[in-house]
């Protein structure tokens, strides 16, 4: 599987696109808690 993704570059680029698209919308949501967090008090 490792292979696979190693020497394919549209799974690899798929990967890359899904990976930064996941880590976005958890930072984004971080910062959204943490600001609600910081309001509530």
């Amino acid at each position: 599987m490792w292979r696979t993704l190693r020497t394919s570059p549209e799974a690899n680029s798929e990967f890359i696109s899904s990976t930064a698209e996941l880590l976005q919308s958890t930072s984004r949501n971080i910062v959204l808690a943490l600001g609600g967090v910081y309001l509530k008090r």
